[in-house]
């Protein structure tokens, strides 16, 4: 079907890497897709990337310190970049809303998605 998607960087895509926002796991990729990705790249999605997150999915404001980017203060919030986004999963949310990509992947850990 052709639909862009952006997938959480702690779900298995194939050829990409996934890091799950830690330095640990930095140049890990993974040899084969979650059933959930594969099953959408078998359906014709296009994965076009991997978004940020929390470390390890374990955080609520979408900041990472762990890949802190000097001058990035956490995934703003697409509408308002004086606000960060909410959740691990803040990189999914942030893709969707600000147009990326019609779909984002994500988890929810501690309310992530719900953040």
């Amino acid at each position: 079907m052709g639909i862009l998607i952006a997938v959480k960087d702690n779900i298995h895509v194939e050829g990409f890497p996934n890091s799950a926002g830690t330095p640990a796991l930095a140049h890990f990729k993974p040899q084969s897709s979650a059933p959930i990705i594969q099953k959408l790249i078998d359906h014709g999605a296009i994965i076009v990337g991997k978004t940020n997150m929390h470390e390890l999915a374990f955080g609520v404001t979408g900041y990472n310190t762990a890949m802190h980017i000097e001058g990035v203060v956490g995934t703003r919030n697409a509408v308002n970049p004086l606000y960060i986004a909410g959740g691990s999963s803040s990189g999914s949310a942030v893709a969707v809303a600000a147009g990326m990509v019609p779909i984002a992947i994500g988890t929810d850990t501690g309310a992530s998605i719900r953040l």
